[in-house]
């Protein structure tokens, strides 16, 4: 995957921790957990686990999931060199406790798909709360108490508090797990942490979770949530018939109907035109269809239905794991929360909130696992019962439970997901803040973004364009040098010139360096077809030579005593606000006259 490589870098360069790459010696750096996720273990963890290093073994989770960037401290180990006192190995996996860090970028691949820019999805909550229990439980020797060099790490259960709401954008997260137990029941290892996470000190996440170590065999004919039998989901289950048939099941495709339920939303009154509501990009989008029926499931007080035809190259597969796929347990529970989400509008809870949006409710949220979904399934059900809807202020939670079924096999619970609609707000950070007058003693924390470090070129989630050649990125550049005069390339770096029959507008440097292309115009847009100068509408061609070149390739041939000249043009760059020009009325026009100031 090469998303990793683009948007999960770390986000806080320079850090000291960053230089130490040498195999089981702390810390941990990013270079060891590259190694772990997709390469030789034992070149993260040392060479006591050199027999992992050929194997389908689970390793950590990779690329677009890969949430920890550096293992900072391991403390608390029970150990005796050379005994095999606890199931064979020389360290109790029951005691250890693990400080790691994730580097969250600002427009990180998850917060630019979710609903709004601010909207971490919960799944990536907990991945980044989880996945420090599966380096430490490898730190503690757990996977050398196992037979065999093939096994397979998988979540079972987690009970999760979100404590209160941060921002996460651009900030280092650290996960402090601590192992809480460990036992051995015939050949598979269970393994509990405690993990929280904080930003600055401050906590703001807990997590009480157990992990399992398996021979593959176990997963060969996985039993379920239900000692194995199949079973439908709650609509289509005839002891259900009667409770469907008092509210009515109404059924939509994805991605095709989407439009639909939103548009719906919005004739009959229950959802503002400006909302940010909707998921914007079909890597945080799991389901291919809903059902809903408002006043069903199994509280009578809603229901959501969505399903998933399996694609055995999802995005996923490659990331959890390698050499070990099956969908990650937290993108299951995603997909419970997407139903959920589209019930929300479909069903009209949305109403009265002002430019409402989602997010996550504070509170706690259980899951179990007792399954998988591989690319050797071909289909994922998913079911949502509401529980309960409350007011809360100028706000809606939305409390839930869930199943995930794999085959009509059902796998995954979740009990209490909560959601919150709330009114949405401006983002103004990064602004100087003022109170009657008086400056604000500080500024929020700068955002940070990753891997385009160019001078702050673009805000995080802005459009980033090539940057300039470099033979006019020159200071004070001189007539002699090339300055002002046209150039040969012309404004070469946009990225519409010479695309699609597109013309290549001009560009004449200066003493000043230009900059990256920030805006370009919406496609599709009749108006910007036309570059003839001096004619109606003009187009980005048009305005891009006023900016940067000849005033007349914008105007026509009367301005061309301008486009020489060190005239001023039309702001340019990251202030070029103008995409078009419509139209111009109520002139007033005598052809060969001077009348007005010649």
């Amino acid at each position: 995957r090469l998303s990793a490589a683009a948007d999960l870098l770390p986000a806080i360069p320079e850090q000291p921790e960053d230089n130490n790459h040498v195999p089981g010696e702390l810390p941990l750096s990013w270079v060891n957990l590259c190694e772990l996720s997709c390469n030789k273990v034992s070149r993260c963890l040392g060479d006591e686990f050199a027999k992992f290093d050929d194997s389908t073994t689970s390793r950590s989770p990779a690329f677009d999931l890969q949430m920890v960037t550096r293992v900072l401290s391991v403390t608390g180990l029970e150990q005796e060199k050379g005994s095999t006192k606890w199931y064979g190995v020389d360290t109790n996996p029951s005691k250890g406790t693990m400080v790691a860090q994730f580097d969250c970028p600002a427009d990180a691949w998850f917060f630019k798909g979710a609903s709004n820019d601010a909207m971490m999805p919960y799944s990536i909550l907990m991945e980044i709360g989880l996945q420090t229990s599966g380096i430490l439980t490898s730190w503690v020797k757990a996977p050398l108490t196992m037979p065999g060099k093939n096994i397979l790490f998988r979540n079972l259960d987690a009970t999760a508090k979100l404590l209160r709401h941060v921002d996460l954008r651009g900030q280092t997260i650290t996960n402090t797990s601590v192992c809480t137990g460990y036992s051995m029941l015939g050949d598979m290892g269970i393994h509990r942490f405690k993990c929280t996470l904080a930003v600055d000190g401050s906590p703001f996440y807990e997590v009480d979770t157990s992990f399992g170590w398996f021979v593959p065999e176990v997963f060969e004919k996985q039993v379920g949530l239900d000692g194995g039998k199949k079973c439908d989901v709650w609509h289509k289950k005839p002891e259900n018939s009667a409770a469907v048939a008092a509210a009515p099941v109404v059924t939509f495709a994805l991605p095709a109907d989407g439009d639909t339920i939103y548009n719906a939303a919005t004739t009959c009154g229950s959802l503002p035109a400006q909302h940010a509501l909707r998921r914007r990009s079909r890597q945080v989008q799991f389901l291919d269809g809903v059902t809903f029926a408002v006043g069903g499931g199994m509280h009578g007080q809603g229901y959501a239905h969505g399903f998933k035809n399996v694609d055995k190259k999802d995005w996923f597969f490659s990331c959890h794991f390698w050499c070990d796929p099956v969908m990650p347990g937290s993108l299951g529970i995603e997909a419970m929360h997407e139903s959920l989400e589209l019930y929300c509008v479909h069903s009209g809870l949305t109403r009265g909130v002002t430019r409402p949006q989602f997010n996550h409710d504070l509170g706690a949220c259980s899951c179990k696992y007792r399954g998988q979904l591989t690319p050797k399934n071909d289909r994922m059900d998913v079911e949502v019962h509401v529980k309960s809807v409350k007011r809360d202020g100028s706000a809606v939670v939305v409390v839930a439970d869930g199943f995930l079924y794999a085959d009509q096999l059902r796998v995954y619970s979740a009990t209490d997901l909560r959601i919150r609609i709330e009114p949405g707000s401006s983002d103004f950070r990064g602004l100087p803040l003022q109170t009657e007058g008086r400056a604000a003693q500080s500024l929020p924390k700068p955002l940070q973004v990753s891997s385009y470090q160019n001078g702050g070129l673009h805000l995080a989630g802005g459009f980033r364009s090539p940057l300039p050649p470099s033979k006019f990125m020159k200071w004070g550049a001189t007539k002699a040098e090339g300055a002002y005069q046209p150039s040969v390339e012309g404004l070469c770096w946009h990225p519409m010139a010479g695309v699609n029959g597109n013309p290549i507008p001009g560009f004449t440097p200066t003493a000043y360096p230009p900059r990256p292309i920030c805006f370009l115009p919406f496609p599709n847009n009749p108006n910007d077809n036309n570059h003839v100068p001096g004619e109606l509408p003009l187009s980005w061609v048009n305005l891009c030579e006023f900016m940067c070149n000849k005033v007349s390739l914008c105007l026509g041939d009367e301005f061309a005593k301008f486009d020489d000249s060190t005239t001023s043009r039309s702001p340019a760059f990251d202030l070029q606000m103008v995409t078009r020009v419509l139209s111009v009325t109520g002139l007033e026009q005598e052809k060969g006259s001077t009348k007005w100031y010649g």
